[in-house]
């Protein structure tokens, strides 16, 4: 009975683990082919060190609701785990309807905790499977089709604060449980003792922090799921048995840190089980925090959720930033319900010093005080790619040092420098020509980059701008394609997309770029696309501008990026600090636009420049700007 259990538990998983290979992109196929995945290597495990346990496995069946540690209750069964550390066991569940825990109107056996001698239920010795799908299986028909039959509550409504159940151990499966009324963490996974770590634990079909039909607060401020030091965990899963409903905490939803690998996948976080109603108390913590992971585990995902209802971040993830610890967030809804209705939040994804992570194909929407994707501190090399975002009250993606750029977009200055996302540059929508058949649209966007456009969405909730003087950055609310690279410069170069059937006359367009580094911009400013045989300009420079040179001080070459507003001539020249004119840098004729040069630092004699302090000069219309400079060898 117990092998049987495992092993249909671990194939039912491998199933869906395996199928993930079609759904991610070049990155996570090659690490799927080359590295195996969680389920694979559980079985690997499970046959060849567990064998010999499976030959004397125990099978321990809950058949009371009490919780004194008598033989037959849930109390018992965990000890008795523990009692034998060198076998599998499996508590099934097999309470008769006429327990006095039973309540017939919900079809739920409660599990009600005995405040006065039991703390939580702790077990620390590997491969053990809870079954709470044993109890309606054992009845006979499903007594309580809006969730599990199984509730454990905790005694949160008298003041203790104990916790749920915490595992030490590997290879550990809980199924079809409600757990609630709690003040610590639910579900605490931990390495035990502190130097090891805890491995292939799987957590599906649960109800956590509400009450067993999911529509209900059932008391308590702890944390859904909790993991520390742990590795190889899944929450989830693609079937509908195997989502969790993880909702009602004050703390985190769920929280893993110092951990390895991990897939969360297709649960509810924050709202009830419709995914529609915000469950959330008036807490400010993550509904998911990823923080201080591992860069020995290989990427991670969090795919096919509904996280919504958190006054702060519907995820964080912070300080996860080594080259193998990949974070793919993938077809989510954040900060919306299953029925597309906007549900309370912050910000909706804050990335604080993370890099190489994936946002890709989510829909992130009503981020009502901040942004939608936030990328702060130290974060580089993020793709944000066909999301769809919109009804921020903010920025629907925002690279910021600070919690509020008060200039809100970073103007475009052509620096691949030390700042967010390398300080990648949004793009200038130039212009639209809209036919009978098709829209065609230009922008200007740094080299060598990957233009994804949007139309945008038609109201954006905030005024801030790339250039002075234009309030039209929207978010991207409809990914149409990307643009194609038709001019190419030094710097800046001109890209055109092509869109059938025409769009109709009105609508926004708006792109973001993203780097050959894998670092994503901010939303550019729009485009209006105008009546059928028209083309409307875009934005275009406020004014002229000269951007400080790049790097400074600089070695053999200096990037130089300026702004021109009107037609007419530009000159850009270097002077030493006695005054004296030394290069022309810039001459001649310029249309409005966007511009950018690598200079290789030739002075009026051709020759190279030596070292020293210099300054930088642009004379346009009037307008003159000056900025230092320093060569060095």
């Amino acid at each position: 009975m117990r092998s049987e259990a495992i092993m249909a538990a671990v194939l039912r998983v491998s199933d869906t683990i395996h199928s993930e290979k079609k759904h991610f992109s070049f990155e996570t196929d090659n690490y799927f082919q080359s590295q195996g995945c969680f389920m694979r290597r559980l079985s690997v495990c499970l046959i060849l060190f567990l064998f010999p346990a499976l030959l004397f496995a125990h099978t321990f069946y809950v058949t009371n609701t009490r919780d004194d540690g008598s033989e037959g209750s849930f109390r018992w069964a965990s000890e008795m785990c523990d009692w034998y550390p060198q076998t599998c066991d499996t508590i099934l569940f097999a309470i008769p309807e006429r327990d006095p825990g039973y309540d017939p109107e919900i079809g739920v056996w409660t599990v009600q905790w005995d405040t006065l001698n039991y703390d939580g239920y702790w077990f620390r010795n590997p491969c053990v499977v809870i079954d709470g799908f044993s109890q309606r299986e054992f009845i006979g028909r499903d007594t309580n089709p809006f969730g599990p039959e199984i509730e454990l509550k905790g005694p949160a409504q008298y003041g203790y604060n104990v916790g749920g159940i915490d595992i030490h151990a590997d290879d550990f499966i809980i199924r079809g449980l409600c757990i609630n009324g709690l003040m610590h963490q639910i579900i605490d996974i931990t390495g035990w003792p502190g130097d090891e770590i805890a491995e292939r634990i799987l957590i599906t079909g649960c109800y956590l922090g509400c009450d067993p039909t999911g529509t209900r607060l059932s008391g308590g401020d702890g944390i859904g799921v909790v993991a520390l030091d742990a590795h190889d965990i899944r929450i989830g899963g693609d079937e509908p048995e195997e989502r969790n409903v993880i909702s009602g905490y004050r703390n985190d939803g769920i929280h893993l840190g110092h951990c390895g690998t991990f897939q969360i996948i297709n649960n509810i976080i924050g709202l009830d089980r419709t995914g529609t109603v915000d469950f959330h108390p008036d807490g400010f913590h993550p509904g998911i925090c990823i923080s201080h992971n591992l860069d020995i585990m290989g990427p991670s995902v969090i795919r096919d959720n509904t996280i919504a209802g958190d006054r702060l971040d519907n995820v964080e993830i912070s300080f996860v930033s080594g080259d193998s610890a990949t974070i793919f967030l993938f077809q989510n809804r954040i900060g919306i319900g299953l029925d597309d209705s906007p549900q309370p939040g912050a910000f909706n994804i804050s990335v604080i010093a993370g890099k190489h992570h994936r946002i890709n194909e989510n829909i992130i929407a009503y981020a009502h005080t901040w942004f939608g994707i936030d990328l702060v501190n130290d974060t580089d090399y993020v793709t944000i790619s066909r999301n769809s975002i919109f009804g921020c009250r903010q920025l629907g993606i925002n690279l910021s040092n600070t919690a509020a750029n008060p200039t809100g977009v970073d103007p475009i200055d052509g620096l691949y420098g030390p700042g967010v996302n390398e300080e990648i540059d949004a793009c200038i929508c130039d212009s639209v020509v809209n036919e009978d058949t098709h829209t065609t649209a230009y922008f200007t966007c740094m080299a060598d980059c990957v233009i994804e456009v949007f139309i945008a969405e038609e109201n954006g909730f905030h005024g801030w701008c790339a250039l002075p003087g234009h309030e039209d950055v929207c978010s991207g609310k409809t990914y149409l394609g990307n643009a194609e690279e038709i001019t190419q410069g030094p710097v800046f170069s001109r890209y055109r997309i092509d869109i059938t059937p025409a769009l109709p006359a009105g609508a926004r367009l708006t792109s973001t770029a993203t780097n050959q580094n894998g670092s994503t911009s901010e939303f550019g400013c729009t485009c209006i696309v105008p009546l059928s045989g028209n083309t409307e300009h875009g934005c275009r420079p406020e004014g002229f501008r000269l951007f400080p040179p790049s790097p400074n001080p600089s070695g053999p070459e200096i990037t130089i990026c300026y702004h021109v507003s009107e037609s007419g001539d530009v000159t850009i020249e270097a002077y030493n600090v006695a005054g004296r004119r030394v290069a022309e840098i810039v001459g001649g004729y310029h249309n409005p636009g966007i511009y950018g040069i690598r200079w290789n630092r030739p002075g009026s004699g051709g020759y190279p420049l030596s070292e020293g302090a210099y300054v930088l000069r642009m004379v346009a219309k009037g307008y003159v700007e000056t900025h230092p400079f320093t060569i060095i060898r």
